[in-house]
């Protein structure tokens, strides 16, 4: 896992946003951009992608809550809320929309460096997860287009599952396709006839 990040930092008090910044500077961060209003925040990260968004939950024009729900839709950019003002709610707002992180404001040095590697590591996790649902999904799908196949061919010309499994094979090796192509070509010729 990379130790420094590029973050994006959505802050509307001056002097916290120029703090948050000396901190990740100082640390080997890059401060991809920052804004200190929601609608600013969603045109610049569609413009420029980064690792990570610092963003405060009361901010003006859209708060950190919609920013962050339309951001997940479009990028799935991991964010840490920060908020001077913390409630039970506001927690519960966060979980459901799947932040990485949240602190309490006043933050200190330490605190920010310890929820980015924190943040971070959940969404490197997050992702892994999603990509082997993905691929269970994919998995999934690929071994009912063929058994599908197999059950035309076993049908079409009275071969038991072994053989009708041994001809689709047989069939993708000398068309040099996928096996679960051969498949769905056969059911969609199937479909035809």
């Amino acid at each position: 896992m990379r130790k420094t990040y590029r973050v994006y930092i959505v802050e509307d008090e001056p002097l916290i946003l120029e703090s948050y910044k000396s901190i990740l500077r100082a640390h080997g961060h890059e401060v991809a951009g920052s804004a200190t209003d929601g609608i600013t925040a969603l045109r610049e990260l569609s413009a420029n992608p980064c690792d990570l968004v610092l963003m405060d939950i009361n901010i003006p024009g859209k708060n950190g809550l919609e920013v962050a729900r339309e951001l997940y839709e479009a990028s799935q950019t991991p964010v840490i809320f920060v908020t001077g003002y913390y409630s039970q709610e506001l927690v519960d707002q966060a979980t459901a929309l799947g932040a990485f992180g949240f602190i309490v404001k006043p933050v200190d040095e330490k605190q920010l460096l310890a929820a980015i590697p924190v943040a971070m590591q959940r969404y490197f996790e997050y992702q892994l997860v999603k990509k082997e649902a993905q691929d269970v999904k994919t998995s999934l799908r690929d071994r009912i287009v063929l058994e599908k196949a197999k059950g035309i061919i076993m049908k079409r010309r009275g071969l038991p599952e072994q053989d009708a499994l041994a001809f689709l094979q047989q069939r993708s090796r000398n068309q040099n396709k996928k096996l679960v192509v051969i498949a769905q070509e056969i059911i969609d010729a199937d479909a035809v006839l």
